[in-house]
């Protein structure tokens, strides 16, 4: 588009080679020749906005670096945040100009706000909803649970929580009915796409209004909206098909916990989305692997049983008396929705479900573990995305089989006491060669010790043993005796540590082993200190180191 621009080309013009690519690119991807008019109206409208961005950007950029070497990282993410200005332009017409841009403190700047975002984002939806506009909003608006594609007006817009007239970006949208489910009772909301012949943008998040209303906020691929206009609503629905799994899967869970664990079991919390569901649950302890394995073949059991389920709209003691249970934190009206699985499992929920248990098709539990005091957690998957964790499981167990080098996975765990058996054997040879080594090292120390006028001593330098080899033989010498006198230097990379001992005996005579050592820097170079009964430091010349022991002997 800049390039464009330098060869007078100011009115989009990029999207008219959408048919060119097409036809260049069919053999490859047939698809897109159905998607030709919705691919040529995205680019012209990202390029009619870009024109604005670029055109405003690229004025207010000018006079950021006139007269100057370096653009800041915080003007370039000035740029980027308040106009939408790509670093990559930022950066290439500063290098046109001879500019330098500060890349490492934009960056710092982005993610800082990447951060803040993740951080906040839920509270500034829940202050749009509390927003004046969308408190005295009362247009009614329904939903169906029903996924298939619906056409519905539009009846409000929103734009940070005030009312607006026209969309052309992002912002809010209620409809006066529709089929994308509102976050709710731990279960995620629905996503998918919103258009009409002259308007397209993606639904990225659906929660309830101030007055239970459904608020879609959505980003607009091209076009604008205005209140009044008719558009399809299509949901996500690979991604809802999967969120009713593990939805329905949450449920007979909790039934299967109460039958095998048992009945103290009650739900303090749930989360489920396409991927995985979780569910939070009163219990006093861990259970075990065996447990946890006849809770997961039960689920499985519920889900081969094909039982149909069958949702029920009752008044609140109506669904009491047949048994249904009511969610941790819930908050019923005078008439509730009660989702039946049979016998098997009876609860108040507004979320979507299957219409049969053999539609979850496969129940894997991932993981189990507390998350408080008295409560505990469970993980899980459905369908296939617990076939593909089995997947996992099953190249993990082959990439073991090749390690230690067996056929098959009914070998393994006797390989594996096979190896530890080997390991343990090792280990008690090692000891035994340990000790024989030990026991030489005594006799080679035993044989560098003299005796005279009653004192041990023992002035050695070795060439192979650092610092801590030093205090090894120090302590075997102090196991011996206390009334001794230790030089000990080692070799440690060309560094010549020093250990210096002094028995009880001598200390109480007056030796100390800070003064000793000096008297051995002072002759080799280096230093050192420590207490009275034991230095250390690093020597920097052994080459007269015998003159030296033989003047302290």
């Amino acid at each position: 588009m800049r390039y464009g621009q330098k060869l007078g080309f100011h009115e989009p013009f990029l999207f008219k080679l959408v048919p060119t690519v097409i036809e260049i690119m069919k053999d490859f991807y047939p698809y897109l020749i159905d998607k030709s008019d919705f691919l040529m109206k995205i680019i012209k409208s990202e390029e009619e906005k870009f024109i604005k961005t670029l055109n405003s950007g690229e004025n207010i950029l000018n006079v950021m670096i006139s007269g100057k070497n370096e653009l800041s990282g915080d003007d370039a993410f000035k740029l980027y945040d308040t106009y939408g200005f790509p670093i990559e332009l930022t950066i290439e017409i500063c290098a046109d100009n001879g500019v330098k841009v500060d890349v490492a403190r934009f960056k710092e700047r982005l993610e800082s706000q990447k951060e803040l975002a993740r951080n906040s984002r839920k509270n500034i939806e829940s202050f749009n909803k509390q927003s004046k506009d969308l408190l005295d909003f009362n247009f009614s608006s329904t939903f169906t649970y029903d996924y298939s594609p619906l056409n519905a007006r539009v009846i409000g817009l929103f734009k940070d929580g005030n009312k607006v007239n026209v969309l052309d970006d992002e912002g809010d949208v209620i409809f006066d009915k529709t089929n994308f489910y509102a976050e709710m009772g731990g279960q995620i909301a629905d996503s998918g796409e919103i258009f009409n012949e002259n308007f397209h943008a993606q639904v990225l998040n659906v929660i309830k209004a101030s007055n239970k209303q459904h608020l879609h906020h959505i980003k607009i691929s091209y076009g604008e909206i205005k209140v009044g206009d008719e558009l399809r609503l299509e949901i996500n629905l690979n991604k809802r098909l999967a969120i009713m799994k593990n939805h329905s899967a949450t449920h007979l869970l909790q039934a299967a916990l109460i039958k095998i664990v048992g009945s103290d079991i009650h739900q303090k919390g749930s989360y489920v989305n396409e991927e995985y569901l979780r569910f939070d649950f009163s219990h006093f302890e861990k259970i075990d692997q065996v447990t946890l394995n006849k809770v997961e073949e039960e689920v499985n059991k519920y889900i081969s049983m094909m039982i149909p389920n069958k949702t029920l709209e009752l008044e609140i003691a109506e669904a009491k008396k047949l048994g249904a249970m009511a969610e941790f934190d819930g908050k019923y009206g005078d008439k509730v929705r009660v989702v039946c699985f049979d016998d098997v499992s009876k609860e108040f929920c507004g979320g979507t479900h299957v219409n049969n248990t053999a539609d979850i098709g496969l129940f894997v539990i991932k993981s189990e573990e507390s998350i408080s005091a008295g409560v505990r957690r469970i993980e899980a998957t459905t369908s296939l995305n617990a076939y593909k964790y089995l997947r996992q499981k099953e190249e993990l167990l082959g990439e073991i089989r090749n390690q230690i080098s067996v056929k098959s996975n009914n070998e393994i765990v006797l390989k594996i006491k096979s190896i530890n058996e080997d390991i343990i054997n090792k280990d008690l040879k090692i000891k035994e060669l340990n000790k024989k080594i030990f026991d030489n090292k005594q006799n080679f120390i035993n044989s560098l010790i003299r005796d005279k006028n009653e004192i041990s001593y023992i002035c050695n330098y070795f060439d192979d043993l650092d610092r801590e080899g030093l205090i090894s033989i120090l302590d075997f010498i102090k196991g011996k005796t206390d009334n001794y006198l230790a030089i000990l230097i080692g070799n440690d990379n060309g560094m010549h540590p020093i250990i210096v001992g002094v028995g009880k005996k001598l200390l109480s005579e007056g030796l100390k082993a800070g003064d000793i050592l000096k008297k051995v820097a002072s002759r080799c170079g280096g230093n050192g200190g420590g207490k009275p009964d034991r230095a250390q430091g690093n020597i920097l010349d052994v080459s007269n180191i015998n003159f030296t022991f033989e003047e302290l002997k």
